[in-house]
């Protein structure tokens, strides 16, 4: 009895084995003719570079104009020069030039600026006036006296203009713009490409200035050496709109 029970109990084990055997195989057929599904997901990477940006650098924080004729003012008109070169206009992925970027189909070009605030060479001795003048002052030579820019191209890509004198003159609206390239000139460079076959606009400038202390004019303190502040210039990289 106990064998018969025994025997009969291993029969539904047997028979379940075979069942699942049988839906392995079923479920086989099933994927592989179309009536069954399976789920799958998609994913992507894109990399990408910095955008391209301007930059400007090489801007003296101070300027001295100075008359180098060897004269004193003698009551003729006195010009007074300064020079500052080797300011740099780039464009690049950073501050560090010929890094690799993308305008992303908004190609700007860019302007540099100038602007000011004042209009008068004030003697720092503010007792003794006798020797201020305001651009726009009548000289004697020079028709009125201006605060002259001139950014020359040095080592500069045919693309940027630069060159001509721009001048603060007591009726000149801020800001002025003695250098700049367009957005087609930009447009000729190609930053994005693979190295080593990246282009990139930059172009190093020679910034000179000059103003005129009128003649006509009769130091109160004669034999000593006056001193004026300016105007305070910004020199800014402004993009176009």
């Amino acid at each position: 009895m106990n064998n018969k029970i025994k025997a009969f109990a291993i029969l539904p084990i047997a028979i379940s084995l075979t069942f699942l055997g049988l839906q392995a195989v079923t479920s086989s057929i099933a994927a592989t003719t179309g009536e069954g599904s399976t789920p799958a997901t998609t994913g992507a990477t894109a990399q990408t570079i910095e955008d391209c940006e301007w930059y400007l650098n090489g801007v003296a924080s101070e300027l001295s104009l100075i008359n180098d004729t060897g004269m004193e003012y003698v009551g003729d008109d006195y010009t007074l020069t300064a020079s500052d070169a080797s300011v740099n206009v780039y464009f690049s992925g950073t501050e560090v030039e010929d890094e690799r970027c993308s305008f992303y189909d908004d190609v700007r070009g860019a302007g540099v600026d100038v602007s000011w605030l004042g209009e008068a060479f004030s003697n720092i001795d503010v007792t003794d006036t006798s020797l201020d003048w305001d651009l726009g002052d009548i000289t004697e030579e020079a028709g009125v006296s201006s605060l002259d820019i001139t950014y020359t191209a040095g080592t500069c890509d045919a693309a940027f203009t630069a060159g001509s004198a721009v001048s603060i003159d007591g009726t000149a609206t801020s800001p002025l713009t003695p250098a700049s390239i367009s957005d087609v000139g930009t447009g000729t460079f190609n930053p994005s490409a693979a190295d080593p076959g990246a282009t990139f606009a930059k172009c190093t400038l020679d910034a000179s200035y000059s103003v005129v202390l009128p003649g006509s004019r009769t130091p109160a303190n004669p034999g000593t050496s006056y001193i004026f502040t300016g105007p305070a210039l910004t020199t800014t990289i402004t993009v176009n709109e």
